[in-house]
């Protein structure tokens, strides 16, 4: 289904065009230029409720989990792990489970949220279908008082929908979970 709209006529797809992070169902693009490389995507959004929006490159995912299906033989997705960029090949029949900033902030940074990146594909599209598991926007989020113990928390309480607008107006390279932090920890 997903090369099916991707193939159809630039036309068709436009009627899907949306700027809006907050629509169900949106079709985008997006250019990042930086000092050493270009980014360019095209993504499909559909949200199923409660709605968690999604999309930079590099970064963390903002929700609480992401499961990622990617296509066999189409590499692209890489995790930053010690400072070091390791490709995530594709897997027949198995799912990517992202860590995402939110099960950070719950679990008081017992588990560190996983930031990847996505590079392009020379030689063919990359598609791969993500499922983003969050809280709705109205929820208050806060390291869960039953994990701390006694340890103080890392990160300042706020609401979802804050911390998501945050995420949108911060874009690429910086990890919004860091403006959560409490610093005299």
């Amino acid at each position: 289904m997903v090369h099916y709209f991707f193939n159809l006529p630039a036309k068709e797809r436009m009627g899907y065009y949306s700027t809006d992070i907050y629509k169900s169902f949106r079709f985008s693009t997006e250019s990042i230029a930086s000092a050493k490389k270009k980014f360019w995507s095209d993504y499909l959004f559909q949200h199923c409720q409660p709605a968690v929006h999604e999309d930079d490159v590099p970064h963390a995912d903002p929700g609480t989990i992401t499961v990622l299906q990617q296509e066999l033989g189409v590499e692209g997705l890489e995790i930053n792990y010690n400072g070091q960029w390791i490709p995530v090949k594709p897997v027949e029949g198995a799912l990517v489970i992202n860590v995402a900033d939110m099960l950070q902030i719950l679990s008081n940074n017992k588990y560190k949220s996983a930031e990847h990146r996505v590079l392009v594909n020379t030689m063919r599209p990359r598609v791969s279908i993500a499922s983003f598991y969050g809280p709705t926007d109205d929820k208050h989020i806060a390291p869960l008082e039953e994990l701390l113990g006694d340890n103080p928390p890392v990160f300042k309480a706020c609401l979802f929908r804050e911390y998501m607008d945050n995420f949108y107006k911060n874009h690429l390279g910086t990890r919004n979970i860091e403006k959560l932090r409490i610093l005299n920890n």
